[in-house]
């Protein structure tokens, strides 16, 4: 999955950074809650940080 994801964002197009940063997003929301024993910090700081990279992408996409 991470492979056809940097192969669309090489090209260049702005589909394939769309779906790269998606990506990025919610693996960083699943490896917080997979790790949700490493404790609560941990989790809230990967999952604040993945929802944001989701939020903003989606609203680049929504305004250009």
């Amino acid at each position: 999955m991470a492979a056809v994801l940097v192969m669309l964002a090489l090209d260049y197009t702005r589909v394939g950074l769309l779906l790269l940063f998606y990506g990025v997003g919610v693996q960083l929301i699943a490896r917080a809650v997979l790790e949700w024993t490493d404790g609560v910090p941990t989790f809230y700081w990967r999952l604040l940080l993945g929802a944001g990279i989701i939020i903003l992408i989606s609203s680049f996409h929504l305004i250009s």
